[in-house]
This record gives C-alpha cells, sequence and structure tokens, in this order.
C-alpha cells in the first residue's frame, strides 16, 4: 500500500481559487443574478424596518409626552413594518433555495469532471497514492467544497451588504453614535485575521486525518481476507485507533479555533454598546 496521509496544501492565492469556483458557475449566471437581487431586496428592507419602528415609538413618546396619540399613523407604521419583514423573509428563503440550486449545479459539474478526470489518470497516479485518500478527495473534499461555497455565497454578500446599509442608515440618525460604533470594526477585523489564520492550519489538518481514516477503513475493507490470513487484527485495530485519536484531536482543535470567533465578536458588540451611552450626555430623540 502506499504512504498515507497526502498533505493538503493551502493555496498560495485563496482568492484566486475562489475566483476560479465562482467562474465556474457561469452556467448558473441567471439564477445567482436572481439571488444576488433577492439579497439587495433583504438587506435593503432589513435596514429599513428598524426606522420604521422607531418612527412608531416616536408616536407612542410623543403622546406620553402630551401630544395627541395618532392611532391611524401608529397601526399604518406597524403594519408597513410587520409587511417588511414578511417580504425579507420571503426574499431569504427564495435567494437561499437559488443559491443552494446553483452551488449544487457547480458540485454536479464538478463530481463530473473528477470522474472523468480519475478516468484519464495514468495507472502510476494510483500506485502512489491509497485508494481511500483518492475516494476522500473525490467525495467529502467536494461536500466540502460545496458546503463552503454554498455559505460563503449568500453570507458574506449579506453580510458586506447588510454593512453598507447599515452604516448608511447611522449616519443618517446620527453620525456621532455612527463613528463611536465604527471603532469597533478594526478591532472585529483584526480578531477575525487572528482567528481564521489559526483556525485554518487545523481544518487543513482534520482533512488530512479524515483522509488517513478513510484511506485506512478502504484498506480494511477490501483487504479484510489478507488481514485474516495473516492474522494481523490487532495491528490493524492499533492503527485505526491512532487514526481515530488524530481525526480527533484536530476535528476539536478545528472546532475550538472557529468557535472562538462568535464570542470574540459578541464581546466586542457588548463592549461597543457600553460605549455608545458614554460618548453622548443624553439621547438627541426618543425611538432612535
Amino acid at each position: 500500500m502506499s504512504s498515507e496521509g497526502e498533505h493538503l496544501a493551502i493555496p498560495a492565492k485563496p482568492s484566486r481559487s475562489l475566483l476560479r469556483l465562482v467562474g465556474l458557475m457561469k452556467p448558473s449566471r441567471g439564477i445567482m443574478t436572481a439571488a444576488i437581487l433577492c439579497i439587495c431586496g433583504f438587506v435593503t428592507l432589513n435596514v429599513a424596518a428598524p426606522k420604521i419602528l422607531g418612527d412608531a415609538t416616536d408616536v407612542i413618546a410623543a403622546a406620553v409626552f402630551g401630544a395627541q396619540f395618532d392611532a391611524g399613523r401608529f397601526v399604518f407604521l406597524l403594519l408597513l413594518a410587520a409587511g417588511m419583514y414578511c417580504v425579507t423573509s420571503l426574499l431569504s428563503w427564495a435567494q437561499g433555495r437559488l443559491n443552494a440550486l446553483a452551488v449544487q449545479r457547480l458540485a454536479h459539474d464538478l463530481r463530473e469532471a473528477v470522474e472523468g478526470k480519475l478516468h484519464r489518470l495514468p495507472v502510476a497516479y494510483y500506485d502512489g497514492r491509497s485508494r481511500g485518500d483518492v475516494l476522500s478527495r473525490a467525495t467529502n473534499d467536494l461536500d466540502n467544497v460545496s458546503q463552503t461555497l454554498n455559505q460563503l455565497l449568500s453570507q458574506l454578500l449579506t453580510s458586506t451588504l447588510m454593512v453598507i446599509g447599515s452604516l448608511v442608515m447611522m449616519l443618517l440618525l446620527s453620525p456621532l453614535l455612527a463613528v463611536v460604533s465604527l471603532l469597533a470594526v478594526p478591532v472585529s477585523a483584526l480578531a477575525s485575521i487572528i482567528v481564521t489564520r489559526r483556525s485554518q492550519k487545523y481544518f487543513v489538518r482534520q482533512w488530512e486525518a479524515t483522509s488517513d481514516v478513510n484511506s485506512l477503513v478502504e484498506e480494511t475493507a477490501t483487504g479484510h481476507e489478507t488481514i485474516k490470513l495473516f492474522n494481523a487484527q490487532s495491528s490493524m485495530a492499533v492503527r485505526f485507533a491512532d487514526h481515530n485519536d488524530g481525526l480527533y484531536a484536530a476535528s476539536s482543535k478545528a472546532q475550538f479555533a472557529s468557535g472562538l470567533l462568535v464570542p470574540l465578536m459578541a464581546f466586542v458588540s457588548n463592549a461597543s454598546y457600553v460605549g455608545l451611552p458614554l460618548s453622548v450626555p443624553c439621547s438627541s430623540s426618543p425611538g432612535r
């Protein structure tokens, strides 16, 4: 058998690999265009809806301070906000479905391309690699690519547009508070870069360990009779335990490192909330 655990290399230019993947989605550009339009509508309504709720709060605040309660305007604003949130839910569902359809088409095309490539490879390629490693690249790695791309295309674009829209709305409502809130952005960006760089190498190790386990399982299954003939069950069990422990350690580190991002972002966000009331002596207007 060949050596196990072909080392997975991180691309020298990950952005170029990502652009190449996006370029492979040209046959689904119509679907992706519709998904992008859904995302734009989702972000626009999501950013504008809190402003409508703020106006409704102003109607109540004005009544508390002595003005006449405008019930008609209050009900209209609530119904408008409810309608906007209903539309955002529909748009979110539509863009998720369209995005999944486009990504799964890409995954289907990639599987066909990999199958054709496997038929064209020389025998020497298979002699230098374990069968389980080849199968892992053709199944697990492709699934990992499709899942990552599915999350990236929707979340990256949605998050980018949401940040831009929120920034515009914040500047329109209160430039001072917007500037104070923006002070947390460099801290968040630095934390994201640190966590991403550290977790990336752990995920590479995780997929290397996954390939090792798959290779050993495939080798054991196909050579079961030979293993029994030479009474090598114990040695194979020890090898599997070693690979399984390696996969457990690599997966634990990868999940722990990537899981640090959420609490770090929550801490930075909460710290910025604490700084907001300290930046101005008092609120400039109710409901905002």
